[in-house]
């Protein structure tokens, strides 16, 4: 009788295992990693005085921590805070101080992502004609450009230095996509940008199969019916 408990036990553990094994942890597999931050100084009167400098991650999901960036990629989200300013008041003079956040992963579970942040942005005296700070996400499997882009915000420079929050939440599906925030796009007069982006993936719900959890309770009866024998 003994050994009949032991084996029943045994099995009982085995269906307890199959039915923890209805979660799963969310997972994320970076495949391509263009995080860059470039310091751009031209100064066409005094060549000698111009520099251009762009710093990248040494090796894919490094943490990068450089003026102008610290950002870290995780198997369950990322980070980033980024910042940038550009100076083109239209004489012999330009610089720009760019901040790119640029990744694509891929998702091998469906998961539950929760995305906050903010944006901000800023025209100098110069004035500003276009430019901004921007974020946004996109299902690179997506056939047409309307479905693949899941989110985007983006604020223009200007003076009264516009802020935005960032806020999504979705289950994504597994497969591929693509994250990006860039400071102070390319404009005519000059402005700053600052974004702040934090992203968590959670596993989505597993259902399990009826079946386990019959067989499961199937076993926990059948403990019970053996030690009240043994008894």
């Amino acid at each position: 009788m003994k050994g009949s408990i032991s084996k029943l036990n045994l099995a009982l553990n085995v269906a307890i295992l199959i039915i923890m094994s209805g979660s799963v942890n969310a997972s994320i597999v970076y495949t391509e990693d263009n995080r860059t931050v470039q310091h751009r100084y031209d100064n066409y009167r005094f060549t000698e005085l111009s520099y251009n400098n762009t710093y990248t991650p040494s090796t894919m999901e490094d943490d990068f921590v450089v003026d102008g960036q610290h950002s870290y990629l995780t198997p369950t989200g990322f980070y980033a805070n980024g910042s940038g300013d550009m100076y083109n008041p239209g004489t012999s003079e330009y610089s720009h101080d760019s901040s790119i956040f640029d990744i694509s992963f891929t998702l091998t579970t469906e998961s539950n992502l929760l995305l906050t942040g903010s944006l901000v942005s800023g025209s100098n005296s110069y004035g500003n004609y276009g430019g901004g700070t921007f974020f946004s996400l996109y299902n690179e499997d997506a056939l047409m450009y309307r479905e693949s882009t899941l989110y985007i915000n983006i604020i223009p420079n200007e003076y009264h230095n516009p802020t935005a929050s960032l806020l999504f939440e979705s289950t994504l599906g597994p497969g591929n996509y693509r994250a990006v925030a860039n400071t102070n796009l390319e404009s005519w007069g000059g402005g700053s940008g600052e974004y702040e982006i934090l992203a968590n993936f959670a596993p989505a719900a597993v259902p399990v199969p009826a079946a386990v959890w019959l067989f499961g309770s199937g076993l926990i009866s059948l403990v019970g019916l053996a030690r009240r024998k043994k008894a």
